[in-house]
């Protein structure tokens, strides 16, 4: 009886994962209205049974359709309403993972809405189409993102704060909720870095919680 206290506290130790998602982009502009970028991600688990790695490239569509607002270097499609996108990841875990290999093809509409105060509101809807060991699921991930530029003398950067839900057809319900908060870092003419903070809750599958700090690194080599 008197150990039931520390058991728990072990079970909830357990259950949350506490992790870093180092990252690396590179993007591709071509032309005025189609963007290519390829990405490599890793990530790296308190518990290394949930450590996986990502890699995989995107295809951005920015429709013509502009708002008046400020763009900073490198994000030129800030000031679209919308963009379409589609991709493909794959994913296999990293040493001392268990998980599955999945294939994941990705499919995104991303409208943008001006707002006052130089605030811009991003709602990001996304389908996964997720192969997972012979078997196949879908995702859909709703991501509402408020962002805001901010400038020092010369030098300007974007603070934002995002949540997402998202439903799994596995489960049949939504299971999984995020909440983050970053800042893009432009350096010189072809890099940024982006730290951040996420943390996810899930109510269905392992882990129920993780804390992950990111960072981000992406590379403008035709901007």
């Amino acid at each position: 009886m008197c150990l039931l206290p520390f058991c728990k506290t072990e079970l909830k130790a357990q259950d949350t994962s506490n992790e870093f998602w180092p990252q690396v982009n590179a993007y591709f502009k071509l032309g005025s209205v189609v963007q290519v970028f390829s990405t490599m991600t890793e990530h790296v688990a308190s518990n290394s049974k949930d450590t996986d790695f990502r890699i995989g490239p995107t295809i951005l569509f920015h429709l013509p359709a502009v708002f008046h607002g400020e763009v900073l270097r490198h994000h030129y499609e800030e000031n679209r309403f919308v963009t379409l996108g589609a991709g493909y990841l794959y994913i296999t875990p990293g040493p001392g993972g268990t998980g599955s290999v999945e294939q994941r093809g990705v499919l995104q509409l991303i409208p943008r809405i001006p707002l006052p105060k130089k605030l811009v509101l991003i709602d990001r809807n996304q389908v996964d189409l997720r192969w997972i060991s012979q078997s196949f699921y879908w995702r859909y991930r709703n991501r509402v993102t408020l962002q805001r530029n901010f400038s020092i003398h010369s030098y300007s950067f974007t603070t934002y704060g995002q949540v997402e839900a998202q439903y799994y057809s596995k489960y049949d319900t939504w299971y999984r909720t995020t909440y983050s908060a970053g800042v893009r870092l432009p350096i010189g003419k072809i890099v940024e870095l982006l730290p951040y903070y996420e943390r996810e809750n899930t109510s269905q599958g392992e882990p129920a919680h993780v804390n992950a700090v990111g960072l981000t690194l992406s590379l403008f080599l035709r901007d």
